[in-house]
Order: C-alpha cells, then sequence, then structure tokens
C-alpha cells in the first residue's frame, strides 16, 4: 500500500489507458462468447476483472450430477481444467465468477473449453 501513490505518481497515464482498454476488450469478448451459451446467463460487470454466470439448472440433465454451483466447478475443474469460483464463496447460490483479465487467445480457449463442457450435460 505504501508504495501505490509512487506507482500512480510515475506510472505514464498512457499506460493505464492502454492496460485499461485491454482489460475492457477482454471482458466484453469473454461476455460476448458466455451469451451464446445454453443453459447460463452471463452477467455484464461495469468495472471489475470478473463477471457472474447464472447457472440455469433447470436445463441441465438430472443424471448429470450438477446439482448446484459447487458441484458444477468441480466438474468443469475434472473435465476441462477450467477453475471458475463457485458462488457459495460469496454468500449466494446458482452463479459462477469468470475472470476475464486475460489474454484473447486464453478467452476463446477458456470460451471453447465452457461451451463444450455444457453442451455435454443441457437436455436436448
Amino acid at each position: 500500500m505504501y508504495a501505490l501513490p509512487k506507482i500512480f505518481k510515475e506510472t505514464p497515464k498512457s499506460f493505464l489507458d492502454d492496460y485499461r482498454s485491454k482489460l475492457a476488450v477482454a471482458s466484453e469478448y469473454v461476455f460476448e462468447g458466455l451469451s451464446k451459451i445454453k443453459g447460463i446467463q452471463p452477467i455484464k460487470a461495469t468495472a471489475s476483472m470478473y463477471l457472474m454466470v447464472r447457472l440455469h439448472f433447470d436445463q441441465f440433465r438430472a443424471d448429470c450430477g450438477i446439482t448446484d454451483d459447487k458441484s458444477f466447478v468441480l466438474k468443469l475443474w475434472e473435465e476441462e481444467s477450467v477453475l471458475t469460483l463457485p458462488s457459495q464463496c460469496f454468500y449466494e447460490a446458482g452463479f459462477i465468477r469468470v475472470v476475464t483479465c486475460i489474454s484473447i487467445d486464453t478467452a476463446e480457449e477458456f470460451i471453447q473449453r465452457f461451451s463444450g463442457f455444457i453442451s455435454r450435460y443441457l437436455i436436448q
């Protein structure tokens, strides 16, 4: 915390503007990609490096073992090596938290893995 005033004072505004722009582009890319996937509803963040995704459990097969956000996160991790956080960590249920401060290449791979995972368990 002690170093922050110096960092903000000595960091060029152009660097911060560029970084902020990259974060916004990545966040929008992840949001748009997730918006096309059935069974979920991403919630657009306005000023963070995360977004929340509502899970529509009624659209998942009853036999898939996904009963809450924690079981969803564990299964996604086991099958796709994709780590998200269950909203139970934040005293809420039915959502997951996704980090959006990633490169576009990483975001693209995340969306592909995430989409493939969900498509295996949706009711047809």
